[in-house]
């Protein structure tokens, strides 16, 4: 119905975590409050309608009612034996959902990973790994392939996918000098 939604990942217990505004009312309201999510991103599903949450802090993402409400757990524990720290999500056009995994971010590493995970939940599949903490994640806009920034090496770099979703091809497409800046979120047009 064209409101915004915001996540306030610095949000304290009992204040809202999730946000509506309504940019023509320029009023706003609370849509999700917790005690424990860290919430980075926020996008609706194509395939169930529903808002999709990655919770960086607790690694994972789970989803609520249009409007708010009926919390539910949609991916949580490990992929290919570590778990994730999701930071930005993405859907494909069946509703199949790419996570940026920025694991490694807080040791400096370069553990991160780019994660497909199924549209009802069970599978995950990572496409790209050993990133320098992944960040913003977009499509690109005939949905052929992934856009991905890598916060603490200011670039971002581009996943070919097929039909299915799997890769056919990785490539670092800008470096970004930033000087103290880091590229951050990405969206595509």
């Amino acid at each position: 119905d064209g409101g915004l939604y915001v996540v306030d990942v610095t949000a304290p217990e009992g204040k809202p975590k999730v946000i509506r505004v309504d940019v023509t009312r320029k009023t706003s309201r609370a849509v999700h409050t917790d005690g424990k999510g860290a919430y980075t991103s926020a996008q609706f599903s194509p395939y169930d309608q529903r808002l999709y949450l990655s919770d960086f802090a607790h690694g994972e993402v789970v989803s609520l009612a249009p409007g708010g409400g009926d919390l539910r757990t949609f991916f949580s524990g490990e992929i290919d034996g570590a778990r994730m720290n999701p930071d930005d999500i993405a859907f494909d056009q069946e509703g199949n959902l790419y996570v940026s995994d920025s694991r490694g971010l807080s040791e400096g590493k370069a553990l991160g990973r780019v994660v497909r995970i199924g549209r009802e939940g069970g599978q995950a599949t990572v496409l790209a790994e050993n990133l320098a903490a992944p960040n913003g994640i977009s499509f690109d806009a005939d949905h052929r392939g992934l856009w991905f920034s890598e916060l603490t090496e200011n670039r971002i770099s581009y996943l070919r996918l097929d039909e299915r979703g799997a890769v056919l091809s990785r490539h670092t497409a800008i470096r970004v000098d930033a000087g103290i800046a880091q590229t951050d979120s990405i969206a595509v047009d």
